[in-house]
């Protein structure tokens, strides 16, 4: 009751992700009904494209070395997808974060009010309210 949530995301301009695709809301809707579902098996098999661009533009981004043989870089692929490795699953520009926010709070929990979305350097801020603090 009376809660605010306060959420950031690294802006994928502005990180180690740069050159990735952003991911559309669509995608997340289906993980998070696949999450919901219990449905983990198949929440698994649809990160083999994250780990491929985590693999071929971040971790490059990070300072890692650029992979030219293709069996070395499956090879890395199916290391991190085995070890479900924690990369970043996601990205996100302003205009498709605020999206994703949108529609928690109008789809997911409807209690909760877009407040703001900005961003400082290499995030993007999401602030939401409880329904009730929406007008204060």
């Amino acid at each position: 009751p009376k809660g605010v949530l306060y959420v950031t995301v690294p802006h994928l301009n502005d990180s180690f992700d740069r050159g990735r695709t952003v991911t559309d809301l669509q995608h997340l809707i289906t993980d998070h009904e696949l999450a919901a579902a219990g449905e983990t098996q198949k929440l698994y098999e649809r990160s083999r494209p994250h780990y491929e661009e985590w693999v071929r533009i971040s971790q490059v981004n990070a300072g890692a070395p650029g992979r030219t043989d293709p069996q070395e870089t499956a090879r890395l692929i199916e290391e991190l997808l085995g070890a479900r490795e924690e990369i970043h699953f996601h990205t996100f520009t302003e205009h498709s974060y605020r999206a994703l926010l949108e529609h928690f709070s109008t789809d997911v929990l409807p209690d909760m009010h877009l407040a703001e979305v900005t961003r400082n350097r290499t995030e993007i801020i999401g602030v939401l309210r409880r329904a009730d603090l929406a007008h204060h």
